[in-house]
């Protein structure tokens, strides 16, 4: 059964730290009492949002169960190992190409493409050095805060060409998904970015990354990718629900309800209006208050 632990109700602190790293990273401080952009209701979302569900979600083994109850197990990838320790990693069996994660963070990955090049002493130091860290506390993000450290292996979702599998990032709203965030990456690792709206017509945004230099072809199986996205946000004001096109089949990543922690913004400008104003946050002035106070 999945554990759904209550999130920790943010302190004067809390607030504080979270209005001065928006601040850093995108230079005004966030409107917390009426959010309008889609940064600043991520930033209302860490501290007053306090769904048990997020840590559920947080947690890449427990999303899993939460995954295969509402869609069923065979979009997830390949669950290779888990385990608590990087001595315990059973290198000699595990069959590359995989990845292995810390289930308590994001980023916290590392692409094994061959058992004979890779090593092993470096991969265990760094893996302890990352479930060391409370993930949660980097950008106050409490659905991490109650997620026990673990590890996992997971096959890596490669194309027939064997660069890894295009990324589409559904932002889904009350069920219903707007905008699509495809990345793409090359034999170099590069990450390339391109946007569509759910019409799948492109849409003039950027993000972190460059954008790709064609227009991305729509995915044969896009209206199979588009109804699993919306099965997986519904029940969420907002959810983002990563997908895998995989060989023509879909594969779930991830469903993450801070993205980018709210500290990288869309542009142009208007995207981030746009997204923020098909987020319908209800009464978000009554809920800080009682998520203030504890109830």
């Amino acid at each position: 059964m999945m554990n759904r632990c209550a999130l920790q109700a943010p302190t004067l602190s809390d607030i504080k730290r979270v209005r001065r790293l928006h601040y850093e990273a995108l230079g005004r401080y966030p409107d917390l009492l009426r959010p309008r952009r889609f940064s600043e209701k991520i930033q209302w979302r860490k501290l007053f949002d306090l769904n048990p569900v997020y840590a559920v979600l947080a947690d890449k083994i427990a999303a899993r169960e939460f995954i295969a109850a509402r869609v069923g197990a065979g979009y997830l990838p390949e669950m290779l190992w888990t385990g608590e320790q990087p001595e315990d990693i059973p290198f000699d069996t595990l069959e590359p190409p995989y990845i292995l994660k810390c289930n308590h963070g994001s980023t916290f990955n590392i692409i094994v493409s061959d058992n004979a090049e890779i090593d092993r002493a470096a991969i265990r130091e760094k893996l302890r050095e990352w479930l060391a860290m409370d993930y949660g506390t980097i950008f106050h993000e409490p659905a991490y805060f109650s997620v026990k450290p673990q590890l996992l292996a997971e096959r890596m979702l490669l194309g027939p060409d064997g660069t890894p599998s295009t990324e589409h990032k559904f932002f889904t709203f009350d069920g219903t998904a707007r905008a699509i965030h495809s990345v793409s990456v090359n034999r170099d690792r590069e990450r390339f970015d391109s946007f569509h709206d759910r019409d799948w017509r492109r849409l003039d945004w950027r993000g972190i990354n460059p954008p790709v230099e064609r227009e991305l072809e729509r995915p044969a199986n896009f209206d199979g990718l588009l109804t699993l996205a919306e099965a997986l946000g519904a029940g969420f004001d907002h959810m983002r629900v990563d997908l895998y096109d995989w060989r023509g089949e879909p594969r779930i990543g991830e469903l993450t309800p801070y993205n980018f922690s709210g500290l990288s913004e869309f542009q142009p400008d208007q995207a981030e209006l746009m997204l923020g104003s098909w987020w319908r946050l209800r009464f978000p002035l009554s809920r800080a208050l009682i998520a203030m106070l504890g109830y």
